[in-house]
């Protein structure tokens, strides 16, 4: 398959030589995830690894590019921001556990405990222990980028777990950069509300937490994500929900997109950027398509949100973190763009010029059909039934400006070294 590696992929020109993408990635790692979260994820997670190969990243890989091994956390990490008891059931747990326990510590349902005590537990410190990886690889020079798609675990707890998450590695990764960054931007574009990160940071203004999500009736996680929950004490003003129409697509995702970061980087000036990139907003996604209210993103026009974000942040540090996603295919690809574009601030064209076309001859090549297209970047999705679709796009735009206005008002009562 030699010959579907993508276009002059290790001889672009153009690199920033100082600059550096890592990815947090092992044949181990793939396996324990599978294994874990197969039940909800399926495979994902080996077709993501499949098309990282086949398409150069995880072999002829750009110097550039580096491809680090994740280590699995340790209790004392864990407990940065889990609660003990919280973790003792995860790593010793007994399936006839009472089930009123198991409810207060969200261990039933979408988070039942499987059966496999030992894997599972090994995925639970994996998770954790690539973004902190990640997060260290960022402060201590081994890049500007760093790059985990099996984090993003946003709905977890200090001691209570939801939506599929058990362990947050998303605050975790935060808090680690907090130890050398003074203000970071949360930007969240999965479809379903980060209620664990919102609670984790809602009373902080060194952390401004925006997140893109749908927020209706019924839909996970409902209890969080309205755009009147702006942030409490000292952290007022500091966390932005901006709730997307249904059936909204990729020409009125991206633009608002877009338009907030430039805004917020202007305005906050962040040191570092963690961007949690859900696919479960793409068109069809099995878990919300059977209730009318998903999204009709493509995968493209969210490897469009992290090229644009790799370019105007290339001067920061930028996490990059997966999140949910429960077509197998379209996440993998998505997965796969978004890690071109995330190469994007090191060496411009990564995604646009130097990508194939169509998905490479490789052992899952059948899952792509009918069309077999890896990357397609004039693909659109009609928004014919996004009937309100111009109202509630200026009702965002008027949302971020008032944020905006609000950072600024902030910025002339404090003195820089009291923000700082």
């Amino acid at each position: 398959f030699d010959n579907a590696l993508p276009r002059n992929l290790t001889m672009a020109p153009k690199e920033r030589k100082s600059m550096r993408v890592t990815l947090l990635h092992s044949e181990a790692y793939t396996q324990v995830l599978e294994k874990a979260m197969g039940y909800i994820h399926q495979d994902r997670d080996i077709l993501l690894a499949s098309l990282l190969y086949y398409c150069g990243f995880l072999r002829s890989t750009p110097d550039f590019f580096r491809i680090v091994s994740p280590r699995r956390a340790n209790r004392k990490q864990l407990e940065c921001f889990h609660e003990g008891h919280y973790l003792d059931i995860l790593e010793q747990y007994e399936i006839n556990h009472p089930l009123p326990l198991l409810e207060v510590l969200g261990l039933v349902e979408d988070c039942a405990l499987p059966s496999s005590r030992l894997i599972f537990w090994k995925y639970c410190q994996y998770v954790a222990g690539a973004s902190i990886q990640a997060a260290d690889s960022l402060m201590t020079g081994g890049g500007n980028v760093a790059i985990h798609w099996g984090g993003g675990r946003h709905h977890a707890h200090p001691g209570q777990a939801g939506g599929f998450c058990f362990i947050n590695d998303v605050c975790l990764a935060i808090e680690r950069l907090l130890r050398k960054y003074k203000r970071i931007l949360y930007l969240d574009i999965d479809i379903h509300h980060g209620d664990g990160v919102q609670q984790t940071f809602y009373e902080h203004n060194n952390v401004l937490t925006v997140s893109f999500h749908r927020y209706a009736p019924g839909f996970y996680p409902g209890s969080s994500g309205s755009a009147k929950e702006r942030g409490r004490n000292e952290g007022v003003g500091y966390n932005l929900n901006l709730p997307m129409p249904a059936f909204c697509n990729d020409s009125t995702f991206v633009p608002l997109y877009q338009y907030a970061l430039r805004q917020f980087m202007e305005t906050f000036d962040p040191e570092a950027i963690v961007l949690c990139v859900g696919a479960d907003g793409l068109q069809n996604d099995p878990l919300v398509v059977g209730n009318h209210e998903g999204w009709n993103l493509t995968p493209e026009g969210l490897a469009e949100c992290v090229r644009f974000t790799s370019q105007w942040c290339s001067d920061r540090k930028l996490l990059l973190l997966g999140g949910g996603g429960y077509h197998p295919a379209q996440t993998a690809r998505t997965y796969l763009l978004c890690t071109a574009a995330a190469c994007e601030g090191v060496r411009p064209g990564m995604l646009r010029q130097e990508l194939p076309r169509d998905v490479p001859r490789h052992p899952y090549f059948d899952r792509y059909g009918p069309d077999f297209v890896l990357y397609q970047p004039d693909e659109n999705t009609s928004n014919s039934d996004c009937i309100n679709g111009i109202s509630l796009n200026k009702e965002v735009k008027e949302s971020i400006d008032l944020a905006v206005m609000y950072l600024q008002q902030q910025q002339q009562r404090v003195p820089d070294f009291a923000i700082d």
